[in-house]
């Protein structure tokens, strides 16, 4: 019986078993320079744990698992390089510490760095801020950015490799 018009109804031909079905696009992971870091425009140097660069960012469709960051760090009217890198991820440092003289720095962070879709999470490059051989960053500038597939995500349901767009951080006047 309908109850809606008080008439007996007697269903007759094939009726659907299960609700519609949706398809749900891969993941996709939102990278950015933290808008607090973006307005820096100096480092000190020859100081220990500095940050050099801080980014935020978000996964959405599905939570990811990160088991790498690549950076990119650029000196300008310095040389000799970075000593002691260091990446922390939420306010905890993960992966090895690293020099750095040229090219591009990997952090291998295992199952330490997993993002839970449409949470906001920090990642930040420290340094100390001499060169190689002791002596103080006193000029010059430093930049880390982070290049285009420089961060390895995968997607936790689909398994998926989801890809990065490059991000370039400020370039930050080394003080005293």
């Amino acid at each position: 019986m309908d109850p809606q018009v008080g008439v007996s109804v007697i269903a007759q031909g094939n009726f659907p078993n299960a609700g519609p079905s949706f398809t749900v696009n891969s993941a996709l992971l939102d990278l950015k320079v933290d808008d607090v870091f973006r307005t820096f425009t100096m480092v000190t140097g020859g100081a220990s744990n500095v940050p050099i660069g801080k980014f935020k960012m978000k996964a959405f469709g599905e939570n990811l698992k990160i088991s790498s960051f690549t950076f990119t760090p650029q000196l300008n009217g310095t040389t000799g390089g970075l000593c002691n890198l260091m990446l922390y991820f939420n306010g905890s440092q993960v992966g090895t510490i690293q020099n750095w003289e040229s090219g591009n720095v990997t952090f291998h962070v295992g199952s330490q760095c997993k993002l839970t879709a449409g949470e906001e999470y920090t990642v930040e490059l420290r340094a100390d801020t001499y060169r190689l051989d002791g002596h103080s960053h006193t000029s010059g500038y430093v930049g880390i950015n982070i290049p285009a597939e420089g961060i390895v995500a995968q997607g936790l349901t689909t398994m998926l490799f989801i890809k990065n767009k490059e991000v370039k951080g400020p370039v930050l006047a080394f003080g005293k």
